[in-house]
């Protein structure tokens, strides 16, 4: 959508050159996603896909949360990136920061490591560490 609004008019050129610009990502969350993955990126203007890790461990029938040693789970993992790479599409998923190494290894080059409320989360933890350093 166009919302009227100052940030809205930040690139007065926005309108002419947003079709070139924008990414399509498809997320890959379902075992029947995976199962259908190189059909799915195989669709024109598909730039990337994204795992969904939560519900693709529920799909899967392994309960939240992902299971990083399951090794159903981790080959739907590697189905994905190598439908990617046949496809030329980038690969991504959400992941901690246990996990954001392996991640990257792996080749996945659109990752996620947590959002707004794990790092307001994180961030309380920190200044609340700082301060009880401080009373000691």
């Amino acid at each position: 959508g166009y919302g009227p609004r100052r940030c809205a008019t930040f690139d007065p050129e926005y309108f002419e050159t947003a079709n070139e610009e924008i990414l399509v990502a498809v997320q890959i969350e379902t075992e029947e996603a995976v199962r259908n993955v190189d059909e799915i990126l195989s669709v024109e203007g598909v730039d990337a896909c994204y795992i969904g890790p939560f519900d693709l461990t529920v799909s899967l029938g392994f309960g939240i949360p992902p299971k990083w040693d399951e090794s159903r789970y981790l080959e739907a993992f590697d189905k994905v990136l190598k439908a990617a790479e046949k496809q030329g599409k980038t690969a991504g998923t959400w992941t901690d920061l246990d996990n954001i190494k392996w991640a990257i290894e792996k080749g996945f080059r659109f990752n996620t490591v947590g959002e707004a409320d794990s790092f307001l989360i994180q961030g309380a933890r920190m200044a609340l560490e700082k301060v009880r350093e401080a009373e000691s």
